[in-house]
């Protein structure tokens, strides 16, 4: 799996009605047929996961799909075949990701921060704060090796003190003060740091 699909996917567990077109997971396997088609095959989730539930639930893939195995391991289970999809997904996310310590999410999430933080704006206002809530999202979201504390705590500092900003000036855009643009390079150093 790529970089690219780990977002794709923990987007999909999180918020499925942006990637269905609905909050109808019975969708799910057309939607991830049609993703690995579209990349070509480098996406392998399918497979992963199809693995996964042989060898955790000793349930074979039915020629029916993908949704028939999850009902079949569901039943073992005795949970519903979407909660037990969404866990088991998770899991293919985290293995792909942490696998021999390469920690690919925390990766990512740290190249969009220092993307995001690259050329602070003279001006800030909401829509930067919304993106920034984007971030905030996949980084509280993911359960696997994330951000560290101090990289974390950063983050909420400058996530907060852009949100009040927001608040003082009602939704208009400010000028951000030296406070903020010294946090910005503080967490931006840290970040340089442990990626190392």
């Amino acid at each position: 799996m790529r970089d690219w699909d780990l977002e794709i996917y923990a987007l999909l567990l999180k918020r499925p009605a942006l990637c269905l077109g609905s909050n109808d997971w019975n969708e799910v396997e057309k939607f991830i047929r049609a993703y690995e088609l579209g990349s070509e095959w480098e996406c392998d989730f399918m497979s992963l996961l199809i693995n996964q539930l042989e060898d955790k639930y000793g349930v074979e893939m039915s020629p029916e799909g993908l949704i028939a195995q999850l009902k079949m391991a569901s039943k073992k289970m005795s949970q519903n075949w979407e909660e037990l999809f969404v866990k088991e997904a998770k899991e293919v996310l985290i293995n792909e990701s942490d696998k021999n310590n390469q920690n690919r999410f925390q990766k990512i999430i740290r190249n969009k921060i220092l993307k995001y933080f690259q050329d602070i704006p003279e001006l800030i206002g909401s829509v930067y704060f919304m993106n920034l809530n984007q971030i905030n999202r996949q980084i509280d979201d993911w359960e696997g090796k994330n951000l560290s504390p101090g990289e974390i705590k950063l983050f909420k500092e400058i996530r907060e003190e852009l949100s009040n900003e927001i608040s003082i000036h009602l939704m208009e855009e400010f000028a951000p003060n030296e406070k903020l643009k010294l946090k910005i390079s503080e967490l931006k150093q840290v970040i340089i740091k442990e990626n190392e």
